[in-house]
């Protein structure tokens, strides 16, 4: 069986995995690093920002960023906070239609919104397989903002997630100013606050499909050591690498998730041959639905310098060949709207791909729509040239918010 899966039966032939999983460092990971000791200035590794802000603009440099963010860190709490909301006010006075969609969005995310169901109960001694990834591969720890909550799919509620890295000892007080820094260190590189929240109200909206709840609440309820199956899933499909399953979780799926007068379900059931097939099917047809949402979610909050994390990347951004990638249609749907995120989603809304009725069938494309969307978003319009401006202001923005935000982390700090 192709696409990365493959079936373990037993406990027995477990083994320990020893896997590396080479994610980007979240700016609280930074953070965490020289709370810890380590000096900031050598763990701060991102891409620079664009180049692009005007030459009558005084840009303050990474290595000055470095020495103001050392310096914020030594002061206490209180005059924290103060530097932090002098940052923030500064972003926040910048207007473009983009970051009044990211602050709309946000406000969303507040509510965070009732869960629609329990996690399904699981047998422990199933978490753990040769194959288990020692690190999350969940789509909040693979962006390059800081993330304190995440979107959790099916379920339909934003929950609040402890970014601090497994194993990391800090006192409550280092953990509020490791969260202090992660969130000023994401603005000093061009992403606005609460970017995190954004993203999980757009997945919400996104998740407009209800049909495929049940198994997604499997998927999401078993574990693959720290990772949900889902997350194991994805990151392994269409690698070389298998991912081992058991019995108890194929039982498990049947009972739950296919009706016992179902028509088919003798056949689904009648050899574990069949019932993996069917189970393989549903997450790849699933697969389909949530990365699809996923992209267009993480495109529009982005910048177009900033590639996706994989395996998001590889499925729709460079899957161009000579036209536009999907991505760069998502793209292109934004600068049709003037980077109206809320017009955007409004335009996709019931057009994206639905699961089919029974998710162990193979659905419709799911992307169809997105393109049918596009298209009568741009009919008679220079594509190339309208992607090209969107772009090039893109990149401004993100310039203007980074250096609007050292500028004023600067001025707020003691001069002494």
């Amino acid at each position: 069986m192709d696409d990365g899966l493959a079936w373990r039966g037993t406990r027995d032939e477990e083994r320990d995995s020893t896997m590396k999983i080479p994610y980007p460092r979240s700016a609280l990971t930074l953070a965490l690093a020289a709370l810890a000791g380590t000096p900031l200035v050598a763990q701060l590794s991102r891409q620079p920002v664009a180049t692009s802000v005007p030459a009558t603009i005084d840009r303050v440099s990474d290595q000055e960023l470095t020495q103001a963010l050392e310096k914020f860190a030594k002061l206490s709490a209180g005059r924290q906070a103060e530097v932090l909301q002098a940052v923030e006010r500064a972003v926040g006075a910048i207007d473009h239609p983009l970051l009044r969609g990211v602050a709309s969005f946000a406000k969303l995310g507040t509510n965070t919104g009732r869960t629609r169901y329990k996690k399904v109960s699981t047998p422990r001694s199933h978490a753990n397989s040769e194959t288990a990834a020692k690190t999350s591969s969940a789509l909040v720890d693979r962006v390059p903002f800081p993330t304190t909550c995440e979107y959790q799919w099916a379920f339909g509620h934003i929950e609040k997630r402890d970014p601090t890295p497994p194993g990391t000892r800090l006192s409550a007080s280092k953990r509020r100013t490791a969260a202090r820094m992660a969130r000023l260190d994401g603005m000093c590189h061009g992403f606005p606050a609460d970017l995190d929240r954004a993203l999980a109200a757009m997945l919400r909206q996104l998740d407009d499909d209800r049909s495929a709840d049940p198994h997604a609440v499997l998927l999401e309820s078993w574990h693959n050591g720290v990772e949900s199956f889902y997350e194991a899933l994805d990151r392994t499909a269409g690698t070389p690498e298998k991912l081992f399953y058991f019995d108890a979780m194929l039982a498990d799926w049947a009972k739950r998730c296919i009706d016992k007068r179902h028509p088919e379900r003798r056949a689904l059931i009648a050899s574990s041959k069949a019932t993996q097939q069917a189970f393989y099917q549903m997450a790849r047809t699933y697969r389909s639905y949530r990365s699809l949402r996923e992209m267009i979610a993480l495109t529009l909050v982005l910048p177009p310098d900033q590639d996706l994390p994989e395996p998001l990347r590889g499925r729709y951004q460079d899957n161009a060949g000579e036209a536009y990638s999907t991505r760069t249609n998502v793209t292109l749907l934004l600068a049709a709207h003037g980077g109206d995120i809320e017009a955007v989603l409004r335009a996709l809304g019931g057009k994206l791909g639905k699961m089919p009725a029974d998710t162990w069938h193979k659905g419709d494309d799911p992307v169809q729509g997105l393109y049918e969307v596009v298209g009568n978003a741009t009919v008679g319009k220079d594509t190339d040239a309208l992607l090209a401006r969107h772009k090039t202001d893109r990149l401004s923005l993100h310039e203007r918010v980074a250096q609007a935000a050292r500028q004023a982390l600067i001025a707020a700090l003691p001069k002494r």
